[in-house]
């Protein structure tokens, strides 16, 4: 059931976002790029949430382009290489309250995208399933952005109010696309820099979601028969789960492990640079993998990488200006918490547009 704010957001006029937009008395048109015919909807971030949204408008019938500031889908599902390794450096699973029941989970098995994982814990024992992205974590973005238009190097610096709706502009002060309405879904507080601005409705809210950091390690050690486990949970203070990547479905055969550090020590350390991360955590790995020295390639610092107080709501509309923010900040830390705050938002945008 909605609430009783995102009942009054579906009553709203379509005809009312654009009044209200003409109203702030700036059509001004960024020079540099040809004027284009408006779309529907524009996503800022390819992310879950953000994919999500995208999918369920484009289902409607809806004119849809997604923008993203990275060079390739992933986020927090995001895979990396060095060489001929690959790491899961981010998310460890998808978490799903109830999986069995979850039909995003069950198109994603049966698409080949995601697959179940049970490891050998370092205490004997054997993990239930694990759910995680064939063969890699990003697999399950390249799925959600298939069939999408996803601009990948486009980082959305400005919204600005024009006739037809939003400009959108870009980092080199270009308009990237000029939309209707807008769907912002992306980390809280890069979302308050872009809203700020317009005066969105409900600011203050957004502001109230706060993080926690997370520190990860990509290793070279040793192949997970030879230490005769896969997986480690929180094996020692410093560290919450360390995991080989051959383990896993679809995987290579080598020795790359991925540890992440515990939120107490993340907290403490979040501004520390990456490679005295690397220094501090690679010897407490090497030990846990019981061999003398491991080599650590690269940390990795997720600042926003896992929502500690969420917004309590799937997704906030502001009618007056057609813009909807979405995330997995909105709900919770999961997978299932971005994908329901981005169908919730692409609900409402789509009621606004229609009324």
């Amino acid at each position: 059931m909605r609430s009783r704010r995102n009942r009054h957001v579906a009553a709203g006029s379509s005809r009312l976002c654009a009044h209200a937009r003409a109203a702030q008395g700036d059509d001004t048109t960024v020079p540099g790029r040809p004027s284009e015919e408006p779309i529907d909807c524009v996503v800022i971030g390819a992310g879950p949430a953000g994919l999500s949204a995208a999918r369920a408008l484009t289902r409607q019938g809806r004119s849809v382009v997604v923008l993203d500031k990275g060079r390739g889908p992933g986020g927090r599902l995001s895979s990396r290489r060095t060489g001929e390794t690959r790491f899961d450096h981010g998310c460890k699973e998808l978490t799903f309250r109830e999986p069995e029941s979850s039909s995003d989970l069950r198109e994603w098995i049966e698409a080949g995208v995601v697959a179940p994982w049970c490891p050998t814990l370092k205490d004997g024992s054997t993990a239930a399933p694990y759910h995680v992205g064939t063969p890699a974590m990003n697999q399950v973005i390249k799925h959600l952005a298939r069939d999408l238009e996803v601009r990948f190097n486009a980082r959305a610096v400005e919204l600005r109010s024009c006739e037809a709706g939003w400009e959108i502009i870009q980092h080199q002060g270009e308009v990237e696309v000029v939309a209707r309405s807008v769907i912002v879904a992306i980390p809280s507080p890069q979302a308050v820099d872009l809203l700020t601005p317009i005066g969105f409705e409900g600011l203050d809210r957004i502001k109230d979601v706060s993080f926690t950091g997370i520190w990860s390690v990509l290793i070279e050690g040793p192949h997970p028969d030879e230490v005769g486990f896969e997986a480690a949970v929180e094996p020692c203070p410093e560290i919450s789960w360390l995991a080989a990547q051959a383990g896993k479905p679809g995987r290579a055969s080598d020795g790359a492990w991925v540890a992440l550090a515990s939120h107490a020590w993340s907290t403490e350390h979040l501004e520390d640079d990456k490679s005295s991360v690397a220094d501090a955590l690679g010897p407490i790995c090497a030990g846990i993998l019981g061999i003398e020295q491991a080599t650590t390639t690269i940390a990795h610092r997720w600042r926003f990488g896992l929502t500690r107080t969420p917004l309590g709501a799937p997704t906030l509309v502001d009618p007056i200006t057609c813009v909807a923010v979405a995330g997995d900040w909105c709900l919770g830390p999961t997978i299932e918490d971005a994908l329901q705050s981005g169908t919730a938002a692409a609900h409402e945008i789509d009621d606004l547009l229609s009324a």
